[in-house]
């Protein structure tokens, strides 16, 4: 997914896990909208009534290469990138249910099964169904399953590179959710350049954030290599340090 601007000539692309509720939250409040909802959710309903705000949703499935030189010539390019290490962990946490429901059957049955036990407030939340399915798949046979079937079921586990098709577009920055709040601040006065005069300068925190308190890096070693094996590309293209043990001769 993407928000182009058309008013102001930027384009960003979506990440997700990233920050995106936070930089279409944002995002639309530069176009003078208010979703009063979740961001994401006010895009489903009013997608349509964007571009009186001169402003476009939409997917790169069908861009053409007409699409990308025009972008590349005459937008200002932007995403957000995140330690591979985290993102994975972030998935277990809040997207296992995704995985378990193709992958993980007897997990997912038992799973939601204990969430619908939980009562009504927790049926319609996503989160607590992939908190109660991780009671029965831990971590590392997770990170073992994507290994065996890949990332390419779901666009919240695509590689970065995939999402973000570094190849085609030519980004003029990409920010880093691990210093969100001051790279935030670099991108607003990029845009204040291309005459957005609404720019929320005070850090009000990431919308959407994943409630976890434990770390991805409590995993063992042998997980925290498969993990650098799916996402070996992100960590090279953007600068992420890898905690990879190499294999023994």
């Amino acid at each position: 997914m993407f928000l182009k601007s058309e008013r102001f000539r930027f384009f960003y692309k979506e990440t997700p896990k990233c920050g995106s509720t936070t930089l279409i939250h944002r995002i639309l409040q530069m176009h003078g909208i208010n979703p009063g909802i979740n961001p994401r959710r006010f895009l489903r309903k009013h997608s349509g009534s964007l571009l009186s705000h001169g402003l476009s949703y939409g997917s790169l499935s069908d861009a053409s290469d007409e699409f990308y030189a025009d972008l590349n010539r005459n937008f200002f390019s932007f995403s957000v990138v995140r330690n591979p290490y985290d993102r994975t962990w972030s998935n277990y946490c809040n997207k296992l249910n995704r995985y378990a429901a193709n992958y993980a059957s007897a997990a997912y049955v038992a799973g939601k099964c204990k969430q619908l036990l939980m009562g009504p407030k927790a049926w319609g939340r996503a989160n607590e169904a992939s908190r109660c399915i991780a009671r029965y798949l831990s971590y590392g046979e997770f990170v073992r399953g994507l290994v065996r079937h890949g990332v390419q079921f779901d666009s919240h586990y695509w590689t970065l590179c995939d999402l973000l098709l570094p190849s085609r577009i030519d980004y003029d920055l990409v920010l880093k959710l691990e210093t969100l709040e001051n790279d935030l601040a670099s991108l607003d006065q990029h845009l204040k350049q291309l005459g957005v005069e609404y720019v929320r300068t005070e850090w009000l925190g990431r919308l959407n954030q994943s409630r976890s308190a434990r770390s991805e890096a409590s995993a063992d070693q042998e997980t925290q290599n498969l993990v650098h094996q799916i996402y070996q590309n992100d960590f090279e293209a953007f600068g992420y340090a890898s905690n990879r043990v190499a294999a023994a001769a």
